[in-house]
This record gives structure tokens, sequence and C-alpha cells, in this order.
């Protein structure tokens, strides 16, 4: 900062804003200011003793200080306060996706998605071909869901070549995701919908298997986004087969990024009732709109915060790219926009340019049954138990390679095997060398460090479900 006005306006700031918190009992110290249009960034520490809420820091400094924007951005050493006279952010999608600096930004990323708007106005964007394979979208009605979702389509067809990826869209609520249908595949009835889940889970174990088999045949395939808007209602549709449908989609969470797919669930007012009770641990990119309860923001971001967010398209996005969860201005663009948009990407990808798949040898039922009736399926994959109890297995091995100490009751409550069945899975860690002998109840050390220390068989038996060796050194440097 050196012009002087500038400089003393920014001191000033911060000694009020000093001023302000100390009022309400936070003592802060401010370091490094950075300019930045129409106003500042602070950065803050709290002294001993003072709670770091950005929420509570937020709510003072917006009823104490007269400027359109103010954020408080919690990061892992320091909190952020931006304060800005700015009244509104662009955040437009189409001029950003038509920029030509996007296009120089996204040379490095393969699937593009401009999720939003920092507080400096830079954009964010997300490559959903690394680390962010699954996603959970959730927030309350006219709060931006849908627009959040049109955005993502968006941003990958407008990026992407058809000859690199497909869209599979399973809109089961409002129909927001319909105006795709020219260009993408859209299911839109409950019984179709769980026989593509069905079919889709089947293919992705295909795949994970071909990656092992064919490594070359497989980086040929298309990459698949799965999207799945209002899973809630799926869940309530399909009866009593909510567990077939929970355990096929809980594989696709699961299994996305060894089969190259993409999985998105997305949901209004979401908690785990009705979410089927679907582990979601596995939805490592989370995008949380304003929620009416504490309870719905939990179930998406693991937080509160999403009960604070005021403004329809304000958005907390958690993603293994950052360590904290980051408050953006979702990116803008409305259903009357895709029409034309659509049109400006067939002259982009070629005339016939479509993202939509074709379901081969799915027989896919055709009900004409009432809405209200319950449908039975009769065309999912007959499990063998035992190939079932070593999926498990495998699962539970990656998993613990990537820890120091396990024990049964972990076991259980991480993967719900029950009592019986995480003792079972000790054991067998304990036989295979995995794990040391009980003591006395106490969790039980990993004994490889590396993964040297496992045997061809326990290497072998990772590869037949699906784990390369690059998947188990990462593992072990997971631990470390």
């Amino acid at each position: 900062m050196h012009d002087k006005s500038i400089k003393n306006k920014a001191f000033n700031l911060a000694k009020n804003i000093i001023k302000i918190l100390a009022g309400y009992r936070i003592f802060v110290d401010i370091g490094k200011i950075m300019p930045i249009k129409d106003g500042f960034v602070f950065e803050t520490r709290p002294k001993l003793g003072t709670l770091p809420d950005a929420n509570k820091w937020r709510k003072i400094l917006k009823a104490q200080l007269n400027y359109p924007i103010i954020e408080v951005q919690q990061n892992r050493a320091s909190i952020s306060i931006i304060i800005s006279q700015q009244e509104h952010m662009d955040n437009r999608l189409m001029p950003i996706l038509r920029h030509p600096q996007f296009a120089e930004a996204t040379k490095e990323i393969q699937v593009p998605y401009v999720v939003g708007l920092n507080y400096i106005g830079e954009p964010v964007i997300a490559d959903l071909a690394k680390k962010n394979h699954t996603w959970l979208i959730g927030g309350s009605p006219e709060f931006g869901k849908s627009c959040t979702l049109i955005s993502l389509v968006t941003s990958t067809i407008w990026s992407c070549d058809p000859d690199d990826i497909e869209i599979i869209i399973i809109d089961n609520g409002a129909g927001d995701l319909t105006i795709f249908e020219s260009i993408c595949t859209v299911i839109s009835d409950t019984p179709h919908a769980l026989e593509a889940i069905i079919w889709l889970r089947n293919d992705l174990e295909d795949r994970a298997k071909l990656k092992i088999e064919n490594p070359t045949e497989f980086n040929k395939l298309k990459r698949r986004i799965i999207i799945i808007d209002e899973y809630p209602a799926l869940v309530s549709g399909v009866g009593r087969n909510k567990k077939l449908l929970t355990d096929n989609v809980l594989a696709m969470l699961q299994r996305a990024r060894k089969a190259r797919y993409n999985v998105i669930l997305a949901a209004q007012n979401p908690k785990l009732p009705n979410m089927g009770d679907l582990d979601l641990a596995s939805a490592t990119s989370r995008i949380c709109l304003h929620c009416e309860k504490p309870v719905y923001s939990r179930t998406i971001i693991d937080c509160d915060d999403g009960a604070y967010l005021e403004e329809p398209g304000d958005l907390l996005f958690r993603s293994p790219q950052f360590r904290r969860p980051q408050r953006l201005k979702g990116s803008l663009i409305t259903p009357e926009e895709i029409p034309a948009v659509i049109d400006e990407i067939r002259v982009k990808h070629g005339d016939y340019a479509n993202y939509g798949f074709s379901f081969d040898n799915t027989n896919l039922i055709e009900t004409g049954t009432n809405s209200n009736e319950v449908v039975c399926f009769t065309t999912a994959t007959v499990i063998n138990q035992e190939d079932a109890d070593d999926k498990l297995y495998a699962q539970v091995l990656i998993w613990t390679i990537g820890r120091n100490k396990v024990s049964g009751n972990l076991i259980n409550t991480t993967f719900e095997t029950g009592e019986r069945g995480g003792k079972s899975l000790i054991d067998r860690l304990h036989k295979n060398g995995i794990v040391g002998p009980p003591d006395n109840k106490k969790p039980r050390t990993v004994t490889p460090s590396n993964i040297e220390d496992l045997t061809e068989d326990a290497i072998s038996f990772l590869e037949r479900y699906g784990y390369s060796e690059d998947d188990i050194i990462e593992a072990f440097n997971a631990r470390n």
C-alpha cells in the first residue's frame, strides 16, 4: 500500500475493527493488510482465550460498520476479515466461461467446474477429474441448489469434448435439470432411475476390474458424470427397495475414483434418515447453501455454518483442495439462458454434439403403474456372499494400512459391520499379519509401515478389488 491516504484508511479501519471486537470481549491482533477492489483484507490472529468464531465476528462487524460487503473467513492459522464498498460481485457464469483467460486458467484442468467467486472476486474452479470425484450438494429451497447444479453441468459441457465425457442426470424432483435433455441423458421417473443406478454400479465394477487387467483400454473410456437430484425423493419413491438403492449408491460413492466416475448427490434439507441413512463419508467435495436448521448443515458439510448463510447463492465449499470450507458467491446462470448456451456449445463442439449415454441391455422397466404402487425389481445383480465379504475386507484392509492403530469397535463404527463383524474383521487382519495380537481390548498396532512390508498375496488381493499399488502407497503416506 503505497498511497498514503489508502494506508491511513486501512490503519484507521483496522483500529476500529479491534475496538469493536474488544467491546464484545473478542481480542485480536491484526497483521498483514491487503488492499482489494474498494476495500481491504485484514489478516487477524485471536489472542489467547478468544474463540475464532467467524459467524459471530461477522454478525458483530455487520451491525457496527456501514459496508456492503463484510465477510469473515477462517483459515488454518488466522482469520481474514474482508471489508469492501463494492455493491455486488458479477458472479454470472457465462461471462466467466467466455472470458479469454478462462481457457488459459484451465489448461491443466481436465473437467473444470466454476463453483463461484471468492471474497476478492476470483473464480474458484474445481477439477472433477482430480480428487473431486464425489459430491454432496444441499440447502433450503430457493437458495440456489438448482442453479448450482445447472452451473456444474454447463461448466462441464462448455469445457469438455463430448468424446471425453458422458452425463447422466437423474432428476427425481422438480424437473429443473430437464432443460439439458436435448444434450444429456435425463431420467425423471423412479423405476427407471433405480434400474439405471443398478446398471451403473455394475458397470463401475466392470471398469474397476478393467483398470487392473487392461489399463490401456481403461484409459480410453469416457468419464461418466452421474447427477442424482432430490435424492431424498428417490429414497422415498423406491419403497421397500431402499436398501437396494442405498447399497448401489454407496458402492458408486466409494469406488467412483477408480472407474472414471463422478457421482453428485443433491438434496433439499438433507438429514441422514431422509437420505436413506446413506454413509456420506465418501462424498469428499461438499457444497452447502443456506439451511433452515443446523442439522441440515451438519449433514452437508459437518458444521452448523450453513444455517448462517443469508443470501441466495451464498455457499460453503469443502474440497480436498482446501483445508477449510471456503465461503463463496456461487456462479449464477438461469434456466432461460440454457437453450442459447446449448446452441453455442454445438457451434463450439459440432452440430451433433451430445453428452448423453445409451444404456445397453438394461431392460429398463416400462411400468405403467400408479405412483403410489410399490415396485419390486428382479434385475439386481445377485452377489456371492463370499465375494461380498472379500470386498468388505479389501475396503477395511486399505483403510487399516492408512492408520497406526485400529480396533474391532472402530471398524464397526466406520463400516457399520455390527459388533461381531468388527471382531471377525480384526481377527482376519491379525491372521494375515496386518495388526498385532489383542492387548486387553486396547487398539491394535498396524504392523506394516510401507508397501514393502505387505506380502505379495495381500497386494494381489487388494489389486483384485480395484486398489492399485499407487492407492496402497497413498494409504501408507496418509498415515505418515
